[in-house]
C-alpha cells in the first residue's frame, strides 16, 4: 500500500564542487529516511515507513539531466509503530511480502525545475506491478562532506502513487486510495572523483 520508493528516491545537486565527472554514490542509510501517509477514513493521515533501504546515484554536477538513480526497499522493513497492523501490511491483503519482497525505483528521466528543483521520473515496481512514479525533488546540498572528505549529495522528494494502480485495493476507500510519499536522503560517494 505504499512506497516509495523508494521511494527512493530520486537525484540531487547544484552546487559548484569543483568537479565534473560524473561521480557514483551510495544511498547513505543512515541518514536516509522513506515514509508514506494513508488517510484513515478521514479521521488522520496515518504515517508509516521503510527501514531498509539501498540505492545507488550516478550523478555529474554538471550535467544534471543525466543524473540516474536506482533504489531498492525491502518490503517487509513497513513499520507503523503497531506490531498487528504491521503483520497484516506485510500480509497477502496488502503488501504480500512473501511474493513480492522488494519495491524499486529506476529513474527515466530527470529534469530541472529551478536552481534547487528536478523532477525524476521513473518506474516504480510495487506488488508486482510497474508504473512510472514522478518525484518532486529539493537540492539540499552537493559537496565534500565535512565527515568523510568525500563527495556527498543529500535532497528532500515528494510524489504520491494510488495503490489501486498496483492492485492492492483492500479497505478502498475506507483506507484512503493515494499513498503521499516523503523521502529525505544521502549519498555519499566511496573515492574521489577525478581531477
Amino acid at each position: 500500500m505504499k512506497s516509495a520508493m523508494a521511494l527512493s528516491a530520486i537525484l540531487v545537486v547544484a552546487a559548484p564542487v569543483g568537479w565534473s565527472a560524473p561521480v557514483t554514490y551510495t544511498m547513505n542509510r543512515d541518514h536516509t529516511d522513506l515514509t508514506f501517509a494513508i488517510d484513515h477514513a478521514g479521521f488522520s493521515m496515518k504515517r508509516g515507513w521503510f527501514t531498509d533501504l539501498n540505492g545507488t546515484l550516478k550523478l555529474d554536477p554538471d550535467q544534471l539531466e543525466t543524473a540516474a538513480v536506482d533504489i531498492t526497499v525491502a518490503a517487509s522493513s513497513i513499520a507503523t509503530n503497531h506490531e498487528l497492523r504491521d503483520r497484516e501490511l506485510r500480509g497477502k491483503a496488502f503488501l504480500d511480502v512473501e511474493r513480492f519482497p522488494n519495491l524499486r525505483f529506476v529513474s527515466t528521466k530527470v529534469t530541472r525545475t529551478g536552481p534547487d528543483a528536478l523532477d525524476v521520473q521513473g518506474d516504480l515496481t510495487l506488488h508486482g506491478v510497474s508504473k512510472p512514479l514522478l518525484l518532486h525533488v529539493k537540492v539540499n546540498r552537493l559537496a565534500i562532506s565535512p565527515f568523510t572528505k568525500l563527495p556527498a549529495a543529500g535532497f528532500s522528494a515528494e510524489g504520491a502513487l494510488k495503490r489501486s494502480d498496483y492492485g492492492i485495493l483492500t479497505l478502498i476507500p475506507l483506507l484512503g486510495d493515494e499513498v503521499k510519499i516523503s523521502i529525505e536522503a544521502e549519498f555519499s560517494a566511496a573515492s574521489a572523483p577525478p581531477p
